[in-house]
C-alpha cells in the first residue's frame, strides 16, 4: 500500500506532462481583433506578448468604436445618424389594414394599431407581453377645452394619418428609435394662456413625469419612455412645452403658444426604457 501511493503519483505527474507536451500553441495575435495585431505580430508567436506588438492608433475603447462613422473616423454620430443607420425598411413598416393601419418597430419590439379611435401600442417582447391606448381626449384652453372625437386613417408612404373632424391629424410613423405620434394643430384655438392637449393612457401606469418625458409600465411589466416632446410652429421655431399630469391615466402637453405662427407640429416619442438608459441614444 505504501508503494501504491508514491505510484500514483508519479503516473498522475506523467501524464500531466504529456498533456502540456501536446497542448496546442496558443498565440495572441489570434485571440485579438485584427485591428489590434501588428505585422511583428503576425510574423513570430513571441512578439505578440509584447506591448510593441499593439498598434498605437487602437481605438482606446471598442465600444467608443460603434458610435463612430462608417468611414472610420472618430467623428460621433449624431441621433439622427443613428436612428438612419439602425432602422430597417423590412422590420419597421406603415401598412394599411381594413380598419386603419400597422405599425411595427422592430428594433424596440414593439406594434402600433391605428384606427377612427386612436393609437394602440402592444410590446410584443414575449417575456414582457402587454398593450396600452393613447386616445386624444380634449384640446383648448383652460375653461375651453374641446373635446376630441373619432377621425379617419389613412396611409400615406411611411405615415399614418388620423383626421379629426375638429381639424387636429395624428401622424404616426416608426424607426429604430420607436413609434412617433405627432399632432398637427392646424390653426390656433380661441381663448387665452396655454395650450393644452390632454391624452388619456388606458392600460398604462404613469411612473414619472418630468419635464420632457413620461415614464410608463404597462400592463405585464414594460417600462416605455415617452420622451423627445419636441414642439415646432409654421416657421421652424421651437415653441417651449412640457408634460405633466392632469389625473391618474391622463397626461397633459402643455404649449406655450403665444408668439408661435400656425400650425404648430408636436411630435414626441414612445422608446424602451432600457434605450434610453444606454445613453448618447435619446436626442
Amino acid at each position: 500500500m505504501r508503494l501504491l501511493l508514491p505510484l500514483t503519483l508519479a503516473l498522475l505527474t506523467l501524464f500531466a506532462l504529456s498533456t502540456l507536451w501536446v497542448t496546442p500553441e496558443i498565440r495572441v495575435d489570434q485571440c485579438l481583433p485584427e485591428a489590434f495585431v501588428s505585422a511583428e505580430a503576425k510574423a513570430s508567436p513571441y512578439a505578440a506578448w509584447e506591448p510593441k506588438a499593439v498598434k498605437s492608433s487602437a481605438p482606446a475603447s471598442i465600444a467608443a468604436g460603434l458610435m463612430t462613422q462608417a468611414s472610420g473616423t472618430s467623428a460621433p454620430l449624431s441621433h439622427a445618424d443613428i436612428v438612419k443607420q439602425t432602422t430597417t425598411a423590412s422590420g419597421h413598416t406603415v401598412t394599411a389594414v381594413h380598419d386603419g393601419a400597422k405599425i411595427t418597430c422592430q428594433m424596440q419590439t414593439l406594434d402600433g394599431d391605428l384606427t377612427a379611435h386612436g393609437l394602440r401600442i402592444s410590446s410584443v417582447d414575449q417575456s414582457e407581453a402587454g398593450a396600452f391606448k393613447v386616445r386624444t381626449a380634449t384640446l383648448g384652453r383652460e375653461g375651453a377645452m374641446t373635446a376630441i372625437g373619432l377621425g379617419q386613417v389613412v396611409v400615406d408612404g411611411s405615415v399614418a394619418r388620423l383626421t379629426h373632424a375638429t381639424g387636429l391629424i395624428e401622424e404616426v410613423t416608426t424607426s429604430s428609435d420607436g413609434i412617433r405620434q405627432d399632432w398637427v394643430i392646424p390653426s390656433r384655438p380661441a381663448g387665452v394662456g396655454s395650450l393644452n392637449l390632454d391624452v388619456a393612457l388606458d392600460g398604462a401606469n404613469v411612473t414619472g413625469v418630468a419635464g420632457d418625458r413620461v415614464d410608463l409600465t404597462v400592463v405585464g411589466g414594460r417600462q416605455l419612455t415617452w420622451h423627445q416632446l419636441i414642439v415646432t410652429d409654421a416657421v421652424g421655431t421651437t415653441v417651449a412645452a412640457h408634460f405633466s399630469q392632469v389625473e391618474k391615466g391622463s397626461v397633459r402637453l402643455a404649449i406655450e403658444d403665444r408668439a408661435a405662427v400656425y400650425p404648430l407640429r408636436i411630435d414626441p416619442t414612445f422608446t424602451d426604457a432600457d434605450w434610453i438608459s444606454m445613453g448618447g441614444i435619446a436626442g
